[in-house]
């Protein structure tokens, strides 16, 4: 057994007869909130201790579901995607993959899709290595992962693209960011291309589920919000600012908000 060790926990790593690993995470504090404490997966030890640096312990194994659960990400881009487009349409094409985190869609995306070019863009650095990483350990060779300069920039040279995803990624974005990225990415889609934004918490939903799970707080004020966010939520939040919380996606997002933020920069 493979012991790694963070300062926010323990990740023990176990081989399995089959050739995958067994991953089970042991927080240091029982109440920090972790969507999955155990998994299996094909990655090596330095993959899962890559994404241990990145994300921390508490969302090592999710991260890892994210990729190699089908009933996870891939089911949602496979019902968000081809429910509007067919596979046929993004062969030969390129996609731009925004906020691809760690790289969980863009590779599923690089697999579902062998025949097109995948491009994807993090702010993150230790994000946008991991993702390389796991393309890597994939054998990708139609995966391109590049970092943004800034929360409000585009990597330059992006170039243009024929379709773009925001695979939960909208509502980790700040106001700022909204207005200005959405404008920004509108601009590279070529003419014809569809922007796909999918997984995005509505922003006026009775329960605020996506980073406190507590109800009727999406209809407060930013102030009696972050009041309540690190007050009442389970989840650990009671050191975070509100720009942490705006980070962590608190705010979800509309049609209405996100058609809004494109045109008041002049775009239809």
């Amino acid at each position: 057994m493979t012991e790694l060790v963070h300062k926010n926990g323990r990740v023990e790593i176990r081989p399995l007869p089959d050739g995958r690993n067994a991953v089970s995470i042991r927080l240091s504090d029982p109440r920090e909130f972790t969507p999955s404490p155990s998994c299996e997966t094909t990655y090596p030890c330095d993959l899962i201790e890559a994404i241990l640096n990145a994300k921390g312990p508490a969302y090592v194994c999710d991260e890892i579901l994210r990729d190699q659960s089908p009933q996870y990400v891939e089911s949602g881009l496979r019902n968000d995607i081809f429910g509007y487009i067919t596979p046929e349409a993004l062969r030969g094409k390129r996609l731009l993959d925004f906020g691809c985190g760690c790289g969980a869609s863009t590779v599923i995306l690089a697999r579902m899709i062998p025949e097109a070019d995948i491009v994807g863009v993090e702010l993150v650095p230790a994000y946008a290595e991991t993702a390389r990483r796991r393309a890597a350990h994939y054998g990708l060779q139609n995966v391109d992962i590049r970092t943004s300069p800034s929360g409000q920039q585009l990597p330059d040279g992006i170039g243009t693209v024929d379709f773009i995803l925001l695979s939960a990624v909208y509502e980790h974005l700040f106001p700022i960011e909204r207005k200005t990225l959405l404008p920004a990415l509108w601009s590279v889609l070529k003419p014809g291309g569809v922007m796909f934004l999918n997984s995005t918490p509505f922003r006026w939903a009775p329960v605020e589920s996506h980073t406190t799970n507590l109800p009727f707080i999406n209809y407060l004020p930013a102030r009696l919000t972050h009041f309540a966010a690190t007050r009442l939520s389970q989840r650990m939040l009671r050191n975070d600012s509100w720009e942490t919380l705006l980070r962590k996606g608190i705010r979800g997002g509309s049609e209405r908000q996100i058609i809004a933020e494109l045109c008041a920069a002049g775009e239809e």
